[in-house]
């Protein structure tokens, strides 16, 4: 019997890759940007930025990914008050955030797992916060052949931390101290019961791999991912109705591995990624499937990415001569010294930059600024 479930969890698997993430894919990049109202002025100049950079509005996608419709009505209201010169350039999407989910990560997720529902011809997306600004427009026309190469070469850098003190964090769900190994465990068992190999490439979780690159997905790996995270719920909701269903007045009742797929796909008809991640956060009894609406989605995708597909991760501490933690080594890039900013910049040849002290010479190929909230290394 257990065989049988297996095969027909399989199966299921297949059947899902089938329905629903069949896409066409080609060379423009989605920007899947989660924005609330207090945030909506840095998006909006972004919005006018882009009508500025041909590069960009050829090679990008702006899609907002809004809480309400109300939201994406007062946001275009808004962008049309102040730049009332420009037509709308963004297509938005609309979420709302399930019952046990963090909406600063979770609506990235929901906004990939429309682009995962829905045939377009995005090939990556990134997925961005609000405060980004365009620094260099030339780098978008090569902006989906660097999204290649960072795909083939299948390699996140990081670089290892400590807990620190984080009088700025108001987030109810933080503690006063940040440990961010405890953020790459949480991504990590977001993705997997077995951690032995994500143990080993992350140093035990000490080695941090957040925002050091923008935050790119590749969207057939993003389709699998999601495939993973159906069979988990297909395993912990259909299979155990199943033998709930299959087994009374203490007999099984005769079963083979297609009757079992049968009742599975009556009791559970093949959720779409969207539906599948309106299930992430309490609302599931599977732990990966909580952790996957808490943890922070782009070091999720990265874990999985590790797990499944190749992936490694290159701790670059060694390298570096010190940088004052707190933060990843991307976002504390102007509190670099010197040389560990040519480092940084030659280990990791990133596509944004953050900090006062940016500018396009620095990073030829980086294409935004990012944390325009913070303007650290003042």
């Amino acid at each position: 019997m257990c065989h049988s479930i297996r095969n027909s969890i399989a199966l299921f698997h297949v059947l899902w890759l089938a329905g629903v993430s069949t896409v066409v894919r080609s060379g423009r990049v989605a920007f899947l940007v989660p924005v609330h109202p207090p945030h909506f002025d840095f998006l909006i100049d972004f919005a006018h930025q882009l009508h500025g950079c041909p590069e960009a509005k050829a090679a990008i996608d702006l899609m907002p990914v809004f809480s309400s419709e109300d939201h994406a009505a007062e946001f275009k209201s808004k962008f049309h008050g102040k730049y009332a010169q420009h037509t709308q350039n963004w297509d938005p999407i609309i979420v709302e955030t399930p019952s046990g989910a963090y909406p600063e990560s979770w609506k990235k997720l929901g906004g990939l797992a429309h682009l995962v529902d829905n045939p377009s011809d995005h090939e990556f997306a990134l997925m961005l916060d609000a405060e980004i600004r365009i620094l260099n427009c030339k780098a978008f026309s090569e902006l989906s052949a660097q999204l290649h190469e960072k795909s083939a070469n299948k390699v996140w850098f990081g670089d290892e931390h400590t807990e620190y003190e984080d009088d700025d964090n108001n987030d109810d769900h933080h503690d006063d101290y940040v440990d961010f190994n405890q953020y790459m465990l949480h991504a990590s068992q977001a993705i997997t019961s077995d951690l032995s190999l994500l143990e080993k490439q992350t140093d035990q979780f000490r080695v941090y791999t957040w925002w050091n690159d923008v935050p790119h997905v590749k969207l057939d790996i993003a389709s699998r991912m999601f495939g993973h995270w159906h069979d988990r719920l297909s395993k912990a909701e259909g299979a155990s109705s199943f033998l709930q269903n299959r087994y009374t007045n203490g007999t099984w009742q005769a079963s083979g591995a297609s009757s079992v797929l049968d009742h599975l796909i009556r009791i559970q008809n093949p959720l779409s990624a969207s539906e599948l991640a309106k299930k992430f956060g309490h609302s599931t009894s599977d732990p990966q499937l909580r952790l996957a609406g808490t943890a922070f989605e782009h070091l999720m995708y990265q874990m999985y990415t590790v797990q499944n597909e190749g992936f490694t991760i290159q701790d670059v501490t060694s390298k570096l001569n010190y940088h004052g933690g707190g933060d990843s080594m991307g976002e504390q890039f102007c509190n670099l010294g010197e040389e560990d900013k040519r480092t940084f910049i030659n280990e990791v040849h990133p596509l944004w930059l953050t900090g006062a002290c940016v500018d396009k010479d620095l990073a030829p190929e980086a294409v935004l600024q990012f944390h325009l909230d913070r303007e650290t290394g003042t």
